[in-house]
């Protein structure tokens, strides 16, 4: 069975493995247009799958095929005028740069591994990402004006073998208001209080800096490091925190800064790159109990409104709620795995499914203390939209997910129709050794 070309964009993603080693005797094994695929090209991909233990029958003959599928979108790019602008590969180029050193640990391992500078490893990487990005981008430009009717789902749909289904595991559907309680200004102030005096103590004698925060920072990831958060870049922080940062010299400490996780005081230890070695101290101010009363209070009179109709629960949601991202949405809850409003059971979090369990479809329950995803204490309601038990996947329940399937099916038909299209006119050799590949388009081997 053919396999799926959406996933070619992703394969020439670099390992370790892959860029270190040596091959001693290279070739050219196949030629698609003016662009040339090497033996070492498919073993240094031969060494990327093994090393993420991935296994298939004859890989060469297959890893050559996806390489050829590469080149043929690449070359079609090139035809087209595509481009990509140096900005958008230099982001790529830091992302996956960022991921190398999270694998290996830290920028200067990266450098010893390779013995290379960080720059010197850039400069290779960086055509084979933009190469990477012409072919999605084309990939995009032939499928971009496919969509499906209610008709070709349904046909799509009854096609599938009834063994073939997808099992469709129990899943939720919820609405939420949420208020956070407000801390008092009087607390805040005595953290910003406390942060000036730790800048000020540091400054003054810097060994400091790290005994307050593994003594007194909140932040459990860098307090057992003295406050350390190792190489990061701009893109991995908050902006309030990126901004403050990067505006530092190597050895300065910052005045405090509030961000989502609470307010804090950085380090800047020094520049690598367009990474910084950064510490921090974090303190995450507290709502006390009349505050969280407060909160209580509040959310059980919107409750009681809604349950007298006196406001919809979608209205006060908006009015309301303190969460951005469910309330500009009437309130409906998104999974953050999926985008989709639907939950698996063991992707929702404890204390909410607790309370979901108990409701009927359409209920509203009573307001419940959970915690917010950076930890602080909220209060919520929830309402339940939908619920539904494990079952075989069907038009009526399921609709969206068969709509996608019919998608990927006619996007999968087009990309096929389109690569037999352009073997035809279109300049490919492939060396007598691989001729003799079980390959999943026809059109590679010249008659």
């Amino acid at each position: 069975m053919k396999y799926t070309l959406i996933s070619i964009v992703f394969i020439l993603t670099i390992s370790f493995q892959a860029l270190s080693q040596k091959i001693m005797i290279d070739k050219v094994v196949a030629m698609v247009g003016s662009h040339k695929i090497l033996y070492s090209d498919i073993e240094n991909q031969l060494l990327q799958y093994k090393a993420q233990g991935i296994n298939f029958e004859n890989p060469r003959c297959r890893i050559l095929e996806e390489l050829m599928l590469q080149k043929l979108l690449l070359n079609q790019a090139i035809l087209d005028s595509l481009d990509v602008s140096d900005k958008e590969v230099e982001a790529e180029l830091d992302s996956r740069l960022e991921n190398y050193i999270k694998q290996i640990g830290s920028p200067e391992k990266l450098e010893e591994y390779f013995n290379k500078s960080i720059e010197e490893i850039k400069a290779d990487f960086r055509e084979l990402i933009r190469e990477q990005m012409l072919t999605r981008k084309m990939q995009g430009k032939i499928t971009s004006d496919i969509k499906v009717t209610p008709a070709e789902v349904n046909k799509f749909f009854k096609s599938l073998p009834k063994d073939s289904l997808p099992l469709i595991k129990a899943e939720m559907e919820y609405s939420q208001i949420v208020i956070e309680p407000q801390v008092a200004d009087e607390i805040v102030e005595n953290i910003k209080n406390t942060l000036r005096e730790y800048k000020k103590k540091a400054e003054a004698e810097p060994k400091y800096f790290g005994i307050y925060a593994s003594l007194y920072s909140q932040d459990p990831g860098s307090r057992n490091n003295n406050g350390s958060l190792g190489y990061i870049s701009r893109g991995e922080l908050v902006p309030e925190f990126a901004g403050a940062a990067f505006s530092l010299k190597p050895g300065e400490i910052s005045d405090v800064v509030k961000t989502e996780y609470g307010y804090h005081i950085i380090q800047m230890v020094e520049m690598r790159g367009e990474q910084a070695l950064l510490r921090h101290i974090l303190i995450k101010p507290q709502a006390d109990n009349a505050s969280l009363t407060k909160a209580q209070n509040l959310l059980d009179s919107i409750r009681a409104e809604i349950m007298k109709d006196s406001i919809s629960f979608e209205k006060a949601a908006l009015y309301y709620s303190t969460d951005e991202e469910s309330r500009l949405n009437n309130g409906i809850v998104a999974n953050p795995y999926t985008g989709s409003t639907k939950f698996e059971i063991d992707q929702i979090e404890p204390s909410y499914l607790k309370v979901l369990k108990e409701l009927t479809v359409g209920e509203v329950s009573k307001p419940f203390m959970a915690v917010d995803m950076v930890g602080n204490p909220i209060y919520v309601v929830v309402k339940l939209n939908a619920n539904s038990e494990p079952h075989v996947a069907n038009l009526k329940d399921d609709y969206n997910r068969i709509q996608d399937m019919t998608l990927s099916h006619k996007q999968k038909n087009e990309l096929d129709k389109w690569v037999a299209e352009k073997q035809a006119s279109s300049f490919i050799k492939v060396e007598k050794e691989y001729q003799s590949c079980s390959f999943d388009f026809n059109g590679w081997i010249k008659k």
